[in-house]
């Protein structure tokens, strides 16, 4: 019998609910609450429950879709995945959404219970999105290693050597918690290139490919599918995370996908087990919607809404702004605890930006293909409308390039702030971020 597992008493009773609102026929109901705990139907679940079979645990990842080209399409999917051990048994709840690839979008909703914070844009979709981070989690249980972005390697860093792979797409870093000098890099093109074992051993590290649909963690590609590729420090290595790779690979095609509609919440049975309620599902407030001298300017099915100071910051103002924080941000990359925090300062001055300065419609419908937009974004940037770099940038670029330099340029944004915006809620947020970056870059430059 499945550890973990809901009893029969617990699926008759969600078969019961099921009923009530969905109006199906018990019989339906029934085997639609088995399906939801793990088995492929209500006679499988029976006699699951009368046997002893091998032990697993279930978890459950969730994820709401709405289609982007046909909004009345919606609805709710729930895929079930077998592992060997509660989630948390070995990875604490942060490293579970935050150093996982795949992940970082879900969010634990229960201890058996995984569901993306935002809408996947089609039922395809959703799918995908739910069998890729159940692909990530198992791979981490069966190998330890864990994303390797906050781990800082400095100049030895492999994942800087591996900068230099050619033709790469769809990579993935992996490095063990407690083992820096145990790690990997899944690369997943969509053709295999043969001149990569010379790549690799050029620079003493390990390879091995798979090719075929579905083999590795990424899912896109239509029919052809994407080819594994994993770099480690040993072949041998390299070797036996292919062997954890390909045995999830062998398990996808067993886990059971439930279908809901939209305005449904999913209960896990650890969750109704232990006669805990669930918060509805997080809406942002309508737009426009102004608090304490901040405006609700942006936000999705699944988030809180984006808030910013009700009056705007003259543009010519932002354009001061826009090429330090994007100086500093490339100064960034070679300092990972930073970078997280650079990006998502730079991103909120950016959201700002544009929501005080652009008809967000016509804005996010021609990114990346009008002239105008482009523009817009070079003269933010400090670029020439030729996209070089004009004085703003070389400055900043001058400015940031010591300690003490960087922390001007933070101070200086720091004033531009404090002088150009009124005091709310999102403002102090932004300056508490700008004090949490300059006490981290110490000067020591003389």
């Amino acid at each position: 019998m499945k550890t973990n597992a809901p009893s029969m008493t617990w699926i008759k009773r969600r078969a019961k609910s099921i009923k009530a609102t969905a109006g199906v026929p018990h019989h339906q109901a029934l085997e639609t609450a088995a399906r939801e705990s793990g088995y492929q139907n209500f006679r499988h679940a029976q006699s699951e429950q009368s046997g002893a079979l091998p032990s697993k645990h279930n978890v459950y990842l969730s994820v709401y879709w709405r289609d982007h080209k046909d909004r009345t399409q919606s609805g709710r999917i729930t895929l079930c995945v077998p592992i060997r051990r509660p989630i948390l048994s070995f990875l604490t709840k942060y490293q579970v959404t935050n150093r996982i690839p795949y992940l970082t979008e879900f969010k634990l909703e229960y201890l058996d219970h995984l569901e993306k914070r935002l809408d996947a844009c089609s039922l395809h979709s959703a799918y995908i999105t739910a069998r890729e981070a159940a692909k990530a989690l198992n791979f981490v249980e069966r190998t330890g290693l864990l994303g390797a972005g906050a781990i800082s390697y400095g100049s030895r860093s492999p994942f800087r050597t591996l900068h230099d792979l050619p033709r790469k797409d769809h990579g993935s870093d992996w490095c063990a918690p407690n083992d820096p000098s145990d790690w990997c890099y899944l690369d997943e093109p969509y053709h295999e290139y043969k001149d990569r074992p010379d790549w690799a051993i050029s620079r003493t590290m390990g390879y091995t490919a798979e090719g075929g649909l579905g083999q590795g963690i990424y899912l896109g590609g239509g029919p052809i599918g994407a080819h594994a590729c994993i770099f480690a420090a040993t072949h041998e290595r390299a070797l036996e995370l292919m062997s954890a790779l390909k045995a999830v690979t062998e398990e996808q095609d067993s886990w059971i996908v439930t279908h809901a509609t939209y305005e449904t919440d999913f209960l896990s049975p650890a969750r109704i087990s232990a006669g805990q309620n669930r918060k509805p599902r997080t809406q942002p407030v309508a737009a426009g919607t102004i608090r304490g001298g901040a405006i609700a300017y942006c936000g999705l099915p699944g988030e809180k809404s984006l808030w910013r100071p009700a009056e705007p910051l003259p543009l010519h103002i932002h354009n001061k702004v826009g090429p330090l924080t994007y100086a500093l941000f490339d100064w960034t990359d070679d300092h990972p605890r930073l970078r997280a925090a650079m990006r998502d300062f730079r991103s909120t001055l950016h959201g700002w930006l544009n929501a005080e300065h652009c008809d967000m419609k016509w804005f996010n419908g021609n990114k990346g293909v009008s002239r105008k937009y482009w523009l817009f974004e070079y003269a933010y940037r400090g670029l020439t409308n030729a996209g070089k770099l004009a004085a703003p940038a070389i400055a900043a670029e001058a400015l940031v390039a010591t300690d003490a330099g960087r922390v001007q340029a933070l101070l200086q944004i720091r004033d531009i702030l404090v002088g150009g915006y009124p005091d709310c809620a999102p403002l102090r947020k932004i300056l508490i971020r700008i004090d949490f970056l300059v006490e981290r870059i110490k000067p020591t430059d003389p």
